[in-house]
């Protein structure tokens, strides 16, 4: 089903419904964009103008961030820009005919380890060396900005499971690019836009900038907010 509504939402056929934000439309269909959302459906079943047009402008938002929540709504994700890595350490091994054929795009040295940075996993080509297990990291600093503006896009609209996978999208990302301008723009961004009341993002954020503290004191902006 999600390759279908994926294909509706890039097509925009049998649309019945046009959303728009700054210039940029979407045409949407309203039995999967509405039903995911409270306001929406408020704002097309109720006696408002958006009833009698068939259009909803969200001109309080960023075009980007309402493809966001768009795509979301039908196919169950969003991009945010971040590119996922797997890093792979390397060490030396003999040849034999079990060795994977396996080696790096780029490398780099963490403690004393090789390290394979793979945006790719196909681009792999042949080696004498050993791979571990592969973690993932994130590239990207200015994801998290996005993932909290997707957030709050998230509780303007009442999409419940979009603020769920922005805040996993958000503490994933945040645990590599805590020290980014990214992160401190997002901190300030979540106390001011979301509730007393809804402090998930706020906890999350927070978390992170705690076990970074001391490193991020020697950030201005950090400072401001802290007082």
């Amino acid at each position: 089903m999600t390759s279908i509504t994926a294909s509706m939402f890039s097509t925009g056929k049998y649309s019945d419904l046009l959303i728009k934000c700054k210039g940029k439309e979407w045409k949407v269909h309203r039995a999967i964009v509405c039903l995911q959302s409270k306001p929406l459906t408020a704002a097309i079943d109720g006696k408002f103008k958006e009833a009698m047009t068939g259009e909803i402008n969200l001109y309080g938002n960023e075009p980007e961030i309402v493809q966001c929540m768009l795509q979301f709504l039908y196919t169950s994700d969003y991009k945010d820009g971040s590119i996922e890595v797997m890093t792979q350490a390397i060490t030396n091994a003999p040849e034999s005919a079990e060795t994977p054929p396996w080696t790096s795009i780029k490398k780099r040295k963490v403690a004393k380890a090789k390290v394979v940075k793979i945006s790719d996993p196909h681009e792999l080509v042949a080696t004498s060396a050993f791979v571990s297990p592969s973690i993932i990291t994130y590239e990207n600093s200015a994801a998290p900005l996005i993932n909290a503006k997707v957030y709050i896009i998230g509780d303007q609209l009442d999409i419940q499971a979009l603020k769920k996978l922005a805040k996993v999208k958000y503490e994933a990302l945040v645990s590599e690019t805590w020290n980014s301008d990214s992160f401190m723009t997002s901190l300030e961004l979540l106390y001011k836009e979301t509730s007393e009341d809804d402090r998930v993002m706020r906890e999350a954020a927070v978390k992170i900038a705690g076990q970074h503290a001391k490193e991020l004191c020697d950030r201005g902006e950090f400072i401001s907010l802290c007082k």
